[in-house]
Order: C-alpha cells, then structure tokens, then sequence
C-alpha cells in the first residue's frame, strides 16, 4: 500500500484545531511567543523579536515552492487564538513515513494538554487517513524536556545522530531520534485520548487539568508517604537531605503550634505523584493573614498531568476557607516550566528575593 501525501486540511480537536497557516496568524502568534528566548531555544532560527521577524519566518513555511514542511497553526478554540504552529515534515509516500517537527507554543500554553491534543490530532491524521508506516521526530540531545514528552506519546527513542545540524549559535548538535510505527499506534493512541481527557474545564483562556488527581491533608500516619516524595523534591534541587533534615521538616508539619501544613496528590491509582507545603503569613502592610506556598513538587514522570494545577486549586480553596487574604509562592527566574503553571492561577507581582545567613551582623 502507498500512503497519501498530506495536503491542506483542518484537523478538529475538543481544545484545539490544527488548521493550515497563514499570514493572519502572525499577530497572534507573535503575542503568544514573539521574543520569548525559551520558546524558541530549540528550534534552528534566532528568537523572533518583532511581528515582522515572525511574518518572514511563516512566509518561509507557507512557501509554495515547498512541499517538504506542511505547516499548521495551533488554534485554542476558547479563545479562536492561534498559540503556536506545528509541522509535518519530508513526507514519503512510496516509504509511508512522515516527520512531525519544527513544533512550538506559547509559554502559557506549556504543561496543559494542547501538545497532547496536537499529536493526537497529527498522528491519527498520518496513521489512519494518510497510511503512513512511520512517524519521526528528532530533537536536540540537550533538549530534555523535549525527549520527555516525545517518549510520553509512546514513541521508541532510536538512538542519536551526532553532528547532525548546526545550531543557531554556530555550534553543531547531536540529535535524537524516535519513531512510532503503525502497529504501535493503538495503544499510543488510548494513552492520549486518556491524557486529554483529564481536563476540568478551562481558565483564563489556557486549559486546567487535574481530573482523576486526588489531593489530601497529610495524616500523622502518613510518614512512609511523605518522606519519599519530600526527599524526591530535596534531591531534584540538589539539596542534601539527611535522616534529621527530614525529620525536622515532618515534625513540623505535625505541630500545631508551628502551623506548616502539606497535601498531597496522587493519581488515579492512588499513587503519590506530588506534594505542597503550605502556611499562613502576616501581612502587615494590609493588615490580613495571607498563606505562602513554601514548597511544590511532582515527580517529574507525572508533569503534565494536573498534579500542580490540583494542588494549587486545594491551596488556593484552603486559604479562602479559613480568610486568608491572598496566596504567594516563588519560583526561579530560570524555572520556565513552573512558571508557566504559575501563570495560569496567578500574577506576576515583579518581587526580588534577597537572603543572607543569619549570623551576618
């Protein structure tokens, strides 16, 4: 069987819609990611910084020259938005395989389910209108984020082909490669449908996710629950945690006086998946007790499934049940995925963190 060469069509989701991308797009996308050093970091061409960069880089996918790239806009349908765009690539119909690439979004639109939703789209399009025997993709070796999702669809990681472009930079990169064939596609495919389907509804225009996550109070005995994941989190920062250290941390937790609370999320399976600690300031300048998110963590094999948006939610129910004026949390200025989370339960309020020990005099 030979498989068909993909032209222009529009590909409906529940979230989204994978339509083909145009000029009208550009001002949209540019607001969604135009000059966003991480949301390009990936990909070969230099950050866009204005509309008109953007407009010559779409210019460029919708040649008609070219049949290599079938490029697509990535349509929110809350808002009718585009938020990024994605791509088939060098698609073969006597090999019947086909490449999914050149794939950003937003930053605000990270960890929801639009990429979960796009490569369902994209690969039930290729598998069952198409007849294609193959899907690739191929990242960046030091793209790890990337290499994590593409292997959370289902995808084999094949091995890596050195040297195998140059970056932006001038700097050559190693790429890795994956594949999805059709016999795989199946079970591929339920796992997907399952993931967009965790969804709760929507927020300030960007997907919220977290049904099928269960979050609870820490209970006096649930240590043996706790600790693994405290030290999970200690360890992702590379923070030394011994016996003591975590000790201390869960006496506090169960002391009433030192007022530090923690939940807990698990998955449908009630495994624990991720964790918050919690509790209550004095605001002074308004007069009011506000709560400060102290710490959150979910294991990284189940980021992108609503633990964070579950916990934040719980937080955010607890603290307006007992009065407490607001929620606060921090997070690093280089921590792009979690401030993606952040942004879409809360404003960006532009303090800085100073800190010096104690004994400084």
């Amino acid at each position: 069987m030979t498989a068909k060469i993909p032209g222009p069509v529009v590909l409906q989701g529940q979230h989204i819609r994978l339509e083909p991308l145009t000029l009208a797009h550009v001002p949209d996308l540019f607001a969604a990611g135009g000059g966003d050093e991480e949301v390009w970091r990936w990909l070969p061409v230099p950050t866009p910084r204005t509309e008109s960069e953007v407009r010559g880089l779409v210019e460029w996918l919708i040649e008609p020259a070219s049949r290599i790239v079938i490029p697509f806009a990535v349509v929110e349908i809350s808002s009718g938005r585009a938020v990024g765009w994605t791509t088939y690539l060098e698609p073969s119909a006597e090999g019947e395989r086909i490449e999914i690439g050149w794939t950003w979004y937003g930053r605000a639109w990270w960890g929801t389910p639009v990429n979960a939703e796009a490569k369902l789209l994209l690969l039930t399009h290729a598998f069952e209108e198409l007849g294609m025997g193959r899907v690739q993709w191929k990242t960046d070796c030091l793209n790890v984020r990337s290499q994590r999702a593409i292997a959370a669809l289902g995808a084999q990681r094949e091995g890596v082909h050195r040297r195998e472009r140059q970056r932006p930079d001038g700097s050559w990169r190693d790429s890795v490669y994956f594949s999805m064939l059709s016999g795989e596609w199946a079970v591929a495919k339920q796992r997907l449908v399952e993931r967009v389907e965790r969804v709760e509804g929507v927020r300030g225009g960007a997907p919220v996710r977290g049904e099928g996550v269960r979050v609870t109070a820490v209970r006096a005995d649930d240590y043996a629950l706790w600790r693994p994941l405290f030290e999970q989190y200690c360890a992702f920062y590379d923070v030394e945690a011994d016996s003591a250290h975590v000790d201390r941390v869960w006496a506090w937790i169960q002391d009433p006086e030192v007022a530090s609370y923690c939940l807990v999320a698990r998955d449908e399976d009630g495994r624990p998946i991720g964790l918050a600690h919690y509790r209550p300031w004095n605001w002074t300048t308004r007069g009011a007790i506000g709560c400060f998110l102290d710490d959150l963590f979910v294991d990284p094999a189940h980021r992108g499934e609503g633990a964070a948006d579950a916990l934040i939610r719980e937080v955010r129910r607890i603290a307006a049940e007992r009065g407490w004026a607001a929620v606060r949390w921090l997070t690093g200025n280089d921590n792009f995925r979690a401030q993606a989370v952040y942004e879409r339960h809360a404003q960006r309020i532009g303090l800085q963190v100073y800190q010096v020990a104690s004994d400084a005099g």
